[in-house]
């Protein structure tokens, strides 16, 4: 599905639409990878778990996106200004919304993977991916502008959101305990270097080439 829409995509969009909605994921993983704790990860590392780890594990998700968000919003009038692309605040701040969005997700999608329950996994992914397709299609025909890919992308995340709660039975609630954080986060910290490290090497030079060559520059670079 991701290769037939890309396909498509390619022939109603322009480079500069595929370059501008990834200056906003670059600058999103870049901001991402310095606050993902790895929580996900530590929980399906341990052999045993409560509601108390998973109520954390959402919570943390929960405050984790809502700061996300919250810088995001706020950051997309400066980083607009920094690219020269006056549109690109506002793709930002949509974008934005879909982050939010993902932090509501439903923390017992990560039992699903700790389980090995592969056929509602397959449910989960497939079936929002299919959203996502119809969706970014649909809006390309009509739009073909870089908001095809926007809507696209809020979209496979509220599928998810629906979908984590229709195909886990588990139902979280608002709660931290500072203990079990602590100790997923021993685990989980690891994850966050790595991460950190990782996304440093592979994000910069994106950075570079939008802010020096442009947003059609930037559109054809990931294909390199």
């Amino acid at each position: 599905m991701g290769l037939i829409r890309t396909i498509i995509l390619a022939r109603f969009l322009f480079p500069e639409d595929f370059g501008q909605i990834g200056i906003v994921i670059t600058i999103l993983t870049l901001l991402d990878c310095f606050s993902q704790f790895g929580f996900s990860q530590a929980l399906i590392q341990r052999k045993d778990h409560d509601e108390q780890y998973l109520d954390t594990i959402w919570t943390a998700s929960l405050i984790r996106s809502v700061m996300l968000f919250t810088v995001v919003f706020g950051a997309a009038p400066l980083v607009a200004t920094f690219f020269e692309i006056d549109r690109l605040a506002a793709i930002m701040r949509a974008v934005a919304v879909s982050v939010l969005l993902g932090g509501f997700t439903n923390v017992g999608v990560v039992l699903l993977q700790k389980e090995l329950n592969f056929k509602k996994i397959f449910l989960f992914e497939s079936i929002s991916s299919f959203a996502e397709l119809t969706v970014s299609l649909t809006a390309a025909y009509y739009l073909r502008n870089v908001w095809a890919l926007v809507f696209g992308g809020i979209t496979v995340n509220l599928s998810r959101l629906l979908l984590s709660y229709l195909l886990s039975p588990y139902r979280p609630s608002l709660r931290i305990d500072m203990a079990k954080f602590n100790e997923l986060f021993k685990f989980g910290r690891w994850v966050l270097f790595s991460g950190v490290v990782i996304t440093m090497i592979t994000q910069g030079d994106s950075i570079f080439v939008g802010k020096v060559f442009g947003d059609t520059a930037m559109g054809y670079y990931p294909l390199n």
